[in-house]
């Protein structure tokens, strides 16, 4: 939640806000598995209005990126 707050902020660096969603996304490629999504959304309310759905689609995301794909050059 702190990751996404920082790449919601309005006064960090376009740049920051790019390594702050690497970050965000690694995290879930790790612990993906143990989120508590509930936990999840609470907090993202926190951060910002609309905060807890869209930090649970960003997971949703991450999630999908994480997923090996059939066109995958990797072997």
């Amino acid at each position: 939640a702190l990751k996404y707050g920082a790449m919601e902020s309005p006064h960090r660096r376009a740049n920051k806000k790019l390594l702050d969603k690497a970050d965000f996304f690694s995290m879930v490629f790790a612990h993906g598995d143990e989120i508590a999504d509930d936990k999840l959304y609470s907090l993202g309310k926190m951060v910002k209005n609309g905060g807890g759905k869209a930090i649970l689609k960003l997971v949703e995301d991450a999630k999908a990126e994480s997923e090996p794909s059939e066109e995958s050059d990797e072997k």
